[in-house]
């Protein structure tokens, strides 16, 4: 099962559950990501998602084993089809989405945790922002999501730097809203919340800048990198570090 639908006093925790991979992202995965957030969206007695992920780390981002099987050709219909639709599904969710990151959410993962709306994290939270680093551009909404929590210098420097952000600095950049001790510290938050004014406050206070246009020029950087080929180097030289 790639996902876990769990259902809760006025609201369903969804979990990925790829923990053997750091629940990296590839098409079938994605798509049971996109099917579970859809199917909370379509409940109305559903107030709010816990988004959280089996394993040590949230969510490493793209399957780099899957993506060097990838045609460059191929590039942009693959962010637009599988990337951009998750970053779309989940930011625009009406519910409200807390996001639970314990140890990293890299690349496109870290996307993920910055689409939803209340991000709490443990001691081991951290993000990392490798794209450069890979020889690609940011993806998955990251253009987008970042600059509008940290602004445009700090998404800069942030994702220029390719450094692992520690829980913290995650704090201090106003990323992370809260730190838990224990996961069972989040359901004593929520519940002390009034849920059911929830989704109201997220749709008055909803940014209404354009993630669509976004994500399209990101799809279209993105395939316009990979045709150098730098990317392939990259990719190998890191795959062949982590065997």
């Amino acid at each position: 099962m790639y996902v876990e639908y769990i259902t809760m006093e006025h609201g369903v925790e969804i979990r990925l559950n790829q923990p053997e991979s750091y629940n990296a992202l590839f098409p079938e995965f994605i798509e049971a990501i996109v099917s579970a957030f859809n199917k909370a969206e379509a409940d109305k007695a559903i107030q709010y998602i816990l988004f959280t992920a089996s394993g040590k780390g949230f969510c490493s981002g793209l399957d780099l084993k899957w993506a060097a099987t990838i045609p460059t050709s191929d590039v942009q219909h693959i962010v637009e089809k599988y990337f951009n639709v998750l970053a779309e599904t989940i930011f625009n969710c009406s519910k409200m989405t807390f996001c639970y990151l314990q140890g990293v959410a890299s690349g496109a993962g870290a996307s993920l945790v910055l689409a939803c709306d209340w991000i709490i994290g443990n001691s081991s939270a951290t993000i990392h922002l490798p794209f450069l680093q890979l020889g690609l551009m940011p993806d998955t909404g990251m253009s987008f999501l970042l600059t509008r929590r940290v602004g445009y210098a700090k998404s800069i420097q942030l994702l220029a730097e390719c450094k692992k952000i520690t829980v913290s600095e995650l704090e201090h950049l106003g990323i992370v809203q809260t730190i838990v001790k224990e996961k069972e510290d989040i359901y004593l938050l929520i519940q002390q919340l009034p849920n059911h004014k929830l989704q109201a406050l997220k749709q008055l206070l909803q940014p209404k800048h354009n993630l669509s246009s976004a994500l399209q020029q990101e799809a279209i950087a993105q395939h316009t990198i990979m045709q150098t080929g730098e990317y392939k180097e990259k990719l190998n030289a890191f795959l062949n570090k982590t065997t």
